[in-house]
Parts: C-alpha cells; sequence; structure tokens
C-alpha cells in the first residue's frame, strides 16, 4: 500500500494524510474492481468502461467530474450498498 499512497500523492496531489485513509479504504476494495486498480497502478490507466448497476468509471468521470480514484471507490460502495449508493449519486450528493 506504500506505492499506492505514493502514487495518489503524486498523481492527483492528495495530502497523506488523505493518502493514508484512502489507502484503507482501497484495502477494502471489493474484488471485482481489484483488476481496475492494479492496471492503474501499472501505467496510470484512468479508463474503465466495465458497467455495474449503470455506473462505470468513465461514466463517473465524465457525468460527475470524479477523478480515478473518487470514481472507483464510488463503484465500490454501488457494488456493496446498492440500494442507498445509487439514489445518493442520482440526488447529487456526489
Amino acid at each position: 500500500m506504500e506505492n499506492i499512497r505514493e502514487l495518489l500523492m503524486s498523481r492527483f496531489g492528495y495530502s497523506e494524510q488523505d493518502a493514508c485513509v484512502l489507502c484503507n479504504d482501497l484495502e477494502q476494495l471489493d474484488q471485482a474492481l481489484v483488476p481496475v486498480l492494479t492496471k492503474w497502478i501499472k501505467d496510470s490507466d484512468c479508463s474503465d468502461s466495465m458497467e455495474y448497476s449503470g455506473y462505470s468509471i468513465n461514466s463517473l468521470c465524465a457525468e460527475y467530474g470524479m477523478n480515478f480514484i473518487a470514481a472507483l471507490l464510488t463503484l465500490d460502495w454501488i457494488i456493496k450498498e446498492p440500494e442507498q449508493a445509487i439514489p445518493a449519486i442520482k440526488s447529487g450528493i456526489m
């Protein structure tokens, strides 16, 4: 996770504290999303069109202005708690 923390700070400008919090969240990432994170770690590719309940990293970035990590964690929330996440996204809570 040290590598991810460094990448979060260098690629997105997160503070060390914020990067640590995000690393903790990423450690609990749904297994379906781990390959997407791994791809980002290796080559900084921030695109992915695989949809979960009608949302993808690409759509969340384009429609809601999220960065890759925010979109990834939002997808994780959608996978784990769709009944809470989807209405929250649609209502503009994001």
